[in-house]
């Protein structure tokens, strides 16, 4: 994957691909800092961390080249996945509280 998806529901549809009728596969992702979110949705969802390869010089941790600093970068947005899941939780809440006994 070069890009990871906004939803976590369709990387695990698209890593299902790498392996099918029972055999085995293996996927590999390209992570920028700015997909890091849509990473660790991911993983919440799973329930498991992935194992980090990190190509020297490209850490999510590496502090950025010159020319962007002082740059103001805006923050990560709660992803899509997070607030739907949020809202539908939230519904929920509302209908079981408004439920006859």
């Amino acid at each position: 994957n070069f890009h990871l998806p906004f939803l976590a529901e369709d990387y695990i549809h698209r890593i299902g691909r790498t392996g099918r009728a029972g055999k085995k596969g293996m996927a590999i992702s390209l992570v920028s800092p700015k997909d890091e979110q849509f990473l660790d949705n991911i993983e919440e969802l799973i329930g498991r961390k992935f194992e980090r390869i990190i190509y020297p010089g490209y850490a999510m941790d590496s502090s950025l080249p010159e020319i962007y600093e002082g740059t103001n970068t805006p923050k990560l947005k709660k992803s899509r996945y997070k607030a739907t899941q949020e809202h539908n939780q939230m519904l929920a809440r509302k209908q079981e509280k408004n439920k006859p006994s």
